[in-house]
């Protein structure tokens, strides 16, 4: 049992799980092996998810490599949960920043010198693209490197359809943008507020409340701390006020 499904559990909850994003690693093309070819002139590795952690690591393992290979590099990590996948993998980044979005980190990168900088950016196929505009502003040079994509699974809709035919649940939890999008895809658009009835939608930042708002979802719970631990504490601390 993952550790959020058994928090969950362990607050009494009955949990259904139905995965709107599944992850599929790229294969190893001439980007990637350029990018850990110039691994040892690069000045910083931003890690955008743990999932960018494992399958960077993953590519650096097909290529008979290991984490010395980022020696000259300082490493950030967004989100504990990142920091905790690059612990993994015996590496310590110098810097940690609970802000998921582009504005955030480079806020967080503020007092760093970035002018004439390497920057590789291991990270989903899709996302946004601020970052790089916002760092090349200060000189630096940003690679963004797709590392893996993020789909919905084919069983997701019919699942969802059945779920919400029937019985619905409390709480819609939502960990990602990504996974707001292919829930809410999966769904008759104008008939989508009276699906979901009186559930609850809890998110784990503001990015992904955001997003959800945007797509018309009210929200009513938003973690603190951008983990699932903290959207757990967050639904709890929800409940407990009803």
């Amino acid at each position: 049992m993952d550790p959020f499904r058994r928090e969950l559990v362990d607050l009494g909850a009955a949990v259904v799980e139905i995965p709107t994003l599944e992850i599929r690693r790229l294969p190893i093309d001439d980007r990637v092996r350029n990018a850990i070819k110039n691994l040892d002139r690069t000045a910083l590795v931003i890690f955008a998810s743990a999932n960018a952690v494992d399958i960077f690591f993953q590519m650096l393992t097909t290529s008979d490599l290991d984490a010395r290979t980022l020696h000259n590099s300082k490493l950030c990590a967004i989100g504990q949960e990142t920091a905790d996948a690059l612990a993994g993998h015996g590496l310590r980044p110098e810097l940690v920043t609970s802000e998921y979005t582009a504005e955030g980190l480079a806020n967080a990168l503020e007092g760093w010198e970035m002018k004439g900088m390497r920057v590789l950016v291991p990270r989903a196929e899709v996302a946004r693209d601020a970052l790089p505009s916002l760092l090349a502003n200060r000189g630096a040079e940003v690679e963004i490197l797709p590392v893996y994509s993020a789909v919905c699974p084919a069983e997701a809709t019919p699942a969802l359809l059945r779920l919400f035919d029937g019985d619905g649940v409390d709480v819609i939890t939502f960990t990602s943008s990504s996974t707001v999008v292919n829930f809410v895809q999966a769904f008759p658009e104008d008939r989508l507020p009276a699906i979901l009835g009186d559930a609850e939608i809890a998110c784990m930042g503001p990015v992904t409340a955001d997003s959800a708002r945007k797509l018309g979802l009210e929200v009513s719970i938003v973690a603190r701390e951008y983990t699932t631990h903290g959207l757990v504490q967050a639904i709890s601390e929800a409940t407990a006020r009803k």
